[in-house]
């Protein structure tokens, strides 16, 4: 039985509409943009890689660019953006979704509680 490209075509079709429209996608993809920054970047707008993480973090969480696993994108990109720049999260993945569920239950899921939060779990590789 041959599978059919058009269901799959619609569904990527609505995905990239959806992901074209969140208002994540601009700050997102501006952060993106160093993901092996030098370590005296700045942009502009934060001053240092924490402050890049936490909006990349923050933009993520709150905006929801993705149909679904956006907490997980959130946590796991943010991740990934620290390490390529010499730092991780010394912190377990459920207690970090625990944690992070806490901060979006409580309205604190915004820049600064999530700045505090990345600074308080920082390691130096």
């Amino acid at each position: 039985m041959k599978r059919s490209d058009s269901s799959h075509s619609t569904k990527f079709s609505q995905f990239t509409k959806e992901c074209s429209s969140a208002s994540a996608a601009p700050r997102a993809f501006e952060i993106s943009g160093y993901w092996k920054a030098p370590s005296t970047a700045r942009t502009g707008y934060y001053r240092d890689l924490v402050e890049m993480a936490a909006a990349l973090c923050e933009s993520l969480l709150q905006n929801h660019p993705f149909i679904d696993g956006n907490k997980r994108v959130a946590f796991f990109g943010t991740d990934v953006f620290l390490r390529l720049n010499g730092w991780k999260l010394e912190v377990e993945p459920i207690t970090a979704h625990a944690e992070l569920i806490g901060l979006l239950a409580d309205g604190l899921a915004d820049f600064e509680h999530l700045l505090t939060w990345l600074r308080d779990r920082l390691l130096r590789l």
